[in-house]
C-alpha cells in the first residue's frame, strides 16, 4: 500500500477523533464539511494505513478507589575505578 499524504481534512478529523473517539461519522462530516459517507471512507483509510490503530476507553477513577500500591525491587551495582565490571551469567 503506498503512502499518502494527509490533508488538512484528514489532520481535523483525527483531531476530532482524538478528542472524541465516539464522535459520529455525520457530527464530523458537518464539521469537516463533507458527506457522511466521504468521511466513513476517509476513516477507512486512515485505519487501512495504519495512521489509525486502534481506539480505546479511558476510565476515570472513582473516589472509591483504593489507592494501588508499588512494589519495586532495585539493584545497584557500583562499580569503583579499576574494578572489572560486574556481567550477568
Amino acid at each position: 500500500m503506498t503512502k499518502r499524504q494527509l490533508d488538512d481534512v484528514d489532520r481535523r478529523i483525527l483531531a476530532l477523533l482524538s478528542a472524541d473517539a465516539r464522535t459520529s461519522a455525520t457530527a464530523i462530516a458537518r464539521a469537516v464539511n463533507l458527506s457522511r459517507g466521504a468521511v466513513h471512507q476517509r476513516i477507512a483509510r486512515l485505519e487501512r494505513t495504519g495512521v489509525i490503530t486502534g481506539y480505546t476507553t479511558v476510565l476515570s477513577r472513582s473516589p472509591d478507589d483504593a489507592p494501588h500500591p508499588v512494589t519495586a525491587l532495585v539493584m545497584v551495582n557500583l562499580l569503583t575505578p579499576g574494578t572489572p565490571r560486574w556481567r550477568p551469567s
